[in-house]
């Protein structure tokens, strides 16, 4: 390094050299300089003693010279007398402070103040020039965190927030590359190299992944690539099944130090936690997009549910569904125009879209069966059995089943025929006598591919009652952890035998509600109740 690199005569410098100056030569002196390393990088002469020097005569017989002339060649000066005093420069260099033509003691220790405090000031100015360019570093930086945090709150998608932030932070850490690896789910992460691959290898790769699944963050002024010279690695700390870390690759001014490693760290703490905001975020459009999804699906379902049973003369119908909080699989259904009055309550295993899909199509069937149907007598044995061949190997396919009853109306003889495929709770009441569950005379639908449903009737006289309502109905557990349960259910018919259809259901609602307390209802209940009347009412 030349002197002219190490220590420059900048005009603050020069300036106070001359105030030194012309102070020594009012006093006398031949000449006041400073020279470093023993060559003079300023000096000033008196204008009475300019020896060596081409210069004009004056009347007085001295000459004349500029004040603040530079000596280039120390040797051109003669001196009479000289005196010097050290001057530290706050490094390897040695500086000193000299006059010529003065001499003795006093005027030692005046040079000796001087240089002194011409020292001093001289390492408060390199003091000062140090905190001002850390000052417009530290500016720079916070500039630069500030367009980091902005850039941040902008983005509310992972992939997006990540492309934002290499540019800011390659920037910021004066880094020639920047890597990036990113994981999910314990895969190998993918590693992408900015602002190209021309530093990437095999090795680096397979090196940076085992750091990336160690997830410490560390400096390396010293590796063993052929491209790179030193990096810091910094992983974030996000959400699983996320994994992300940033590699800065070859500083530019020099090596990583421990500042730029903290500085990456707290820069990290902010970037992990934006990504979890942004996980968060994208987590929240998720379930409020199935949630809309769910909502329009049970809206759909509900329509596809008749609001109002038909008129059929000796019976007063009525039917209800309470969905819980997603789509499930119950449904019912009339069909008063086939060849005798049909009406269908069925349960779809499962809960959840499967179960609300293969709803729609069984129903379906069941209409399709229905309609087709020619029979009067074995009409229910007839559509159950259609409809399991239609749908068995749907059920197969996604592994699940269905409970239904059909069930048919006499207008004549008063009879209810009724086939039943695995469905339970099915409650008849005659008047005046005990309700009772009707089990079922034919496995559910999906288990079997073959015509194994039977049929069973009663005569359904006035007041005498027929219930068809789903598992939700005795399924229903209170904090206690009791569950409702069957025998509850046939208390609560006999109870309310003497009510309409309409007001039984309504009563059957707010039983298993209030045993139920503040539990969320977990499972949709379906009923239909069927109550005999005379025919002209």
């Amino acid at each position: 390094m030349s002197i002219n690199q190490a220590w420059v005569l900048n005009r603050k410098t020069k300036g106070y050299l001359e105030s030194l100056g012309d102070t020594w030569l009012n006093c006398g002196a031949e000449s006041f300089g400073f020279r470093i390393n023993d060559r003079t990088v300023y000096c000033i002469k008196s204008e009475h003693h300019r020896p060596g020097l081409n210069m004009n005569p004056q009347p007085n017989g001295g000459t004349s010279i500029p004040v603040g002339h530079f000596i280039k060649n120390e040797r051109q000066a003669v001196q009479s007398v000289s005196i010097s005093s050290r001057v530290r420069l706050g490094d390897s260099q040695t500086g000193a402070l000299f006059v010529d033509g003065l001499d003795g003691p006093f005027y030692q220790k005046r040079l000796d103040l001087d240089a002194s405090f011409f020292g001093e000031t001289n390492q408060l100015q390199k003091d000062v020039d140090t905190i001002s360019s850390e000052l417009v570093e530290k500016q720079d930086q916070l500039v630069t965190l500030y367009q980091l945090s902005q850039t941040m709150r902008r983005h509310l998608e992972i992939q997006p927030l990540f492309s934002s932030l290499i540019v800011t932070l390659q920037s910021l850490f004066h880094s020639e590359g920047l890597f990036t690896l990113v994981s999910s789910g314990g895969l190998s992460p993918i590693v992408s190299a900015y602002p190209d691959n021309t530093l990437l290898d095999g090795n680096i790769i397979r090196e940076l992944q085992a750091m990336h699944l160690d997830k410490e963050s560390a400096i390396f002024n010293e590796t063993n690539f052929e491209k790179i010279q030193n990096l810091l690695f910094l992983p974030l700390d996000v959400k699983d099944p996320f994994q992300a870390s940033f590699v800065f690759v070859n500083k530019l001014d020099g090596r990583f130090v421990t500042q730029d490693l903290k500085l990456a760290q707290l820069i990290g703490e902010q970037i992990s936690a934006q990504f979890e905001y942004v996980q968060l975020h994208q987590e929240l459009l998720t379930k409020a997009k199935l949630q809309a999804e769910a909502d329009m699906a049970k809206n759909v379902q509900m329509q596809l549910l008749p609001t109002t049973p038909p008129n059929i003369p000796g019976l007063d119908l009525f039917a209800q569904s309470k969905p819980a909080s997603q789509v499930g699989g119950d449904f019912y259904v009339f069909i008063p125009d086939a060849t005798i009055p049909l009406f269908v309550l069925g349960d779809v295993s499962g809960k959840g879209m499967p179960a609300a899909l293969l709803m729609t199509m069984l129903r379906s069937s069941f209409q399709s069966a229905a309609r087709v149907s020619k029979l009067q007598e074995n009409i229910t044995t007839e559509v159950l059995n259609d409809a399991n061949r239609s749908m068995y190997g749907d059920f197969t396919s996604v592994e699940m089943f269905a409970t239904a009853i059909v069930a048919a109306f006499d207008l004549e003889t008063r009879e209810l025929s009724y086939s039943n495929a695995g469905h339970s709770p099915v409650i008849y009441c005659p008047a005046g006598g005990k309700p009772e569950i009707l089990p079922a005379n034919g496995p559910a639908m999906g288990v079997v591919d073959m015509d194994v449903a039977g049929q069973d009737s009663i005569i359904l006289n006035p007041d005498d009652i027929f219930v068809i309502c789903t598992d939700g109905f005795v399924e229903v557990w209170n904090e206690a952890g009791e569950m409702y349960g069957y025998d509850r259910l046939l208390d609560l018919v006999s109870s309310i035998r003497h009510f309409s259809a309409m007001e039984i259901a309504i009563e059957m609602y707010m039983a298993i509600e209030e045993f139920a307390g503040p539990r969320e209802q977990d499972d949709d209940q379906t009923l239909i109740v069927t109550k005999g009347v005379d025919h002209g009412s």
